[in-house]
């Protein structure tokens, strides 16, 4: 037994020593202490302004005869059945270089939405944001629209556009505050009196509502729910989840049905919270890429209610019609029913258009936010099917528009030798069932201009 011992000793002498120097697995070791770790590296706010863009001056443009020769063919295109206006101008110095019908009104379609954005950016301002206020009476809370349709049902994200601000951020500054007063039971109440208005307008078809949220001055994600249906009341569905969130931090609610009331004026006294929208010109190009008709006709709402006019569709059409004029665009055959492009009723020209684009092209403007919040040929938004042409995929930023009866495409693209060009193409009175094969003969005359060739 004792030699079984000594030989037990003798073997763990020798694991130990071959511990000791990292032959076998264990705690001891002969080798120097590692150092101590560096310490983690700190990251220094960093600086960043945006560069001087230079209008660009170099390189040809196509000559009026060549846009004349593609606009012709198009006009005389099959595909082609309504009436076309057509102009291009060099954005550089905003001179027209060729105009078909330039100052004739068409139906914009969702081109109608150059115009709002415009009036909204310029009247509004670029920064400006959309707030949504909890105001506390007695014991009543008020849900206070202030205009943002994208607001997330819960909490936001400050890096996104959609769901910036959240309802569940809202109810957290409420919490708060009502935690501060020993208030525990609240009423809910929604305040959509920011807008008088019919949910549509008068001569929008039933089969259209789809396109478009009943208007309100506040709504989670645009009204739309994740069975892609829009919410028949989009202001209460946001007030049940703003009182669901309440509910959910521990405060009582003593009416559980979505009631709507005017909240007394905001004070620093009264108010609970504010949760602000993404800045103007996010939601401006937003609006853009995706053409969301909600976002259009709201900004148009806000921008009536911001400037004393009433706050409906035909104020919000007034106000853009007002906000364009005192901008010194030229309005002549002009005319605005809604401002998201819906109705058959708005007319446009191509030639303020192609004013408003020289505008946004210089890039240190309230507007600038339009050329960026264009969809890209072949790549974003409404153009990603768009433009299969090698040539210009990538080089062409436009405005989408489709209606029955219309067919537009408003924007900029590169030619060959670097330089930009703006073009405008409104077509109306367009055979219903047609308007899908007149998309390909207005991407066909763009190519031809983009080639500088005559057609043979």
């Amino acid at each position: 037994m004792r030699a079984g011992f000594v030989a037990v000793l003798i073997l763990l002498g020798g694991y130990v020593l071959a511990d000791s120097v990292d032959l076998a697995p264990g705690i001891l070791t002969m080798e120097d202490p590692p150092p101590d770790p560096a310490a983690y590296p700190t990251i220094q706010a960093a600086e960043a302004s945006l560069p001087d863009i230079p209008r660009q001056s170099g390189g040809s443009l196509p000559s009026a005869e060549v846009i004349e020769a593609a606009v012709n063919e198009l006009a005389a295109d099959d595909r082609i059945t309504g009436t076309l206006s057509m102009t291009v101008s060099d954005p550089a110095t905003g001179e027209i270089i060729y105009s078909r019908d330039g100052k004739a009104g068409r139906i914009p379609a969702s081109n109608m939405k150059l115009l709002t954005g415009t009036a909204a950016l310029t009247g509004l301002g670029p920064e400006a944001t959309l707030d949504t206020t909890a105001v506390l009476d007695g014991d009543t809370v008020y849900l206070v629209g202030g205009g943002d349709t994208q607001l997330a049902a819960e909490d936001g994200d400050p890096d996104a556009i959609v769901g910036h601000a959240g309802l569940g951020d809202l109810a957290d500054e409420a919490v708060a505050s009502l935690t501060t007063r020993g208030i525990d039971k609240v009423k809910v109440v929604v305040d959509v009196s920011m807008f008088d208005t019919p949910s549509y307008f008068d001569s929008l078809d039933e089969a259209d509502r789809i396109y478009v949220m009943a208007m309100a001055p506040l709504a989670i994600e645009g009204g739309k729910r994740a069975d892609g249906t829009l919410a028949p009341d989009p202001a209460g569905e946001a007030v049940d989840a703003f009182a669901a969130a309440l509910a959910d931090r521990g405060v009582t609610i003593t009416s559980a049905e979505a009631a709507r009331g005017v909240a007394p004026e905001a004070t620093e006294d009264n108010t609970l919270g504010v949760v602000h929208s993404a800045p103007m010109r996010e939601i401006v190009e937003r609006m853009l890429t995706v053409s969301d008709n909600t976002i259009a006709q709201s900004l148009g709402h806000v921008l009536a209610a911001r400037t004393g006019h009433p706050a409906n569709f035909a104020g919000a059409a007034d106000a853009v019609m007002a906000e364009l004029a005192s901008r010194g665009y030229d309005l002549t055959g002009v005319a605005i029913e809604d401002c998201a492009g819906l109705s058959i009723e708005n007319r446009i020209t191509t030639e303020l258009v192609s004013q408003i684009l020289a505008e946004a092209a210089s890039c240190d403007c309230d507007i600038a936010a339009l050329g960026s919040g264009l969809p890209i040929s072949h790549l974003t938004g409404t153009l990603t099917n768009r433009f299969e042409d090698p040539e210009l995929r990538g080089l062409v930023r436009a405005k989408t528009g489709t209606l029955v009866r219309a067919n537009s495409l408003s924007g900029y693209m590169v030619v060959p030798e670097g330089r930009l060009v703006s073009f405008s193409i409104l077509i109306d009175g367009i055979e219903p069932g047609t308007t899908g094969i007149a998309r390909a003969a207005i991407d066909d005359c763009l190519e031809k201009i983009a080639a500088g060739k005559e057609s043979s």
